[in-house]
C-alpha cells in the first residue's frame, strides 16, 4: 500500500478522481454542519472521545497515540468527531479513506482490521483441502 499523485493504492486497488474528492470534502461538510448545529451534542462527543481514549493503549504506536492525544485535549472536537464517529468501511470502491489516526481513518490499523476479517472470511467459507493463492499488484513510478 502507498500513496502515489494523492491516489491511495492498496493491492490492486486504486483510487482516484472526483468521486473521492468529493466524499470526503461531503463528508466532512456533513459532520461539520452536524457538530455546528448541534453545539450541546454530548453524547456524540462522548462516544468519540470513549472510542479514542482506547487509541491510547501501547498497542498503538506512539506518533498514533499522540495524534490522539492532540485531538482529544483540543476545544474543538470537530477532527475528533470525524476520525472516530464511525469505523472505515469497506466498500465496492475498496477501502478508501484519510490517511491519519482513527478508526475513521486509513492507517496500519484499519487496514489490519479489514485484511484480518477477509482472512476470517476465507477461513470460513473456503474448504481447507482448497490452496488458496494471494495476488498482490504493485505499481511503480
Amino acid at each position: 500500500m502507498y500513496l502515489r499523485n494523492g491516489v491511495f493504492r492498496f493491492n490492486s486497488l486504486s483510487l482516484r478522481g472526483d468521486n473521492v474528492s468529493f466524499k470526503i470534502q461531503w463528508e466532512r461538510i456533513v459532520l461539520t454542519n452536524l457538530y455546528n448545529n448541534m453545539e450541546n451534542n454530548t453524547e456524540l462527543i462522548k462516544q468519540c472521545e470513549l472510542k479514542a481514549k482506547e487509541w491510547l493503549s501501547p498497542a498503538f504506536d506512539a506518533d498514533t497515540r499522540a495524534a490522539v492525544s492532540e485531538m482529544l485535549e483540543k476545544e474543538d472536537k470537530t477532527d475528533l468527531i470525524e476520525c472516530f464517529y464511525k469505523n472505515l468501511e469497506f466498500g465496492t470502491g475498496g477501502l478508501r479513506g484519510i490517511m491519519g489516526a482513527g478508526s475513521n481513518r486509513m492507517n496500519i490499523y484499519t487496514v489490519g482490521l479489514a485484511t484480518q476479517g477477509l482472512a476470517n472470511y476465507l477461513k470460513i467459507t473456503i474448504k481447507a483441502s482448497t490452496e488458496l493463492k494471494v495476488s498482490i499488484d504493485i505499481e511503480k513510478d
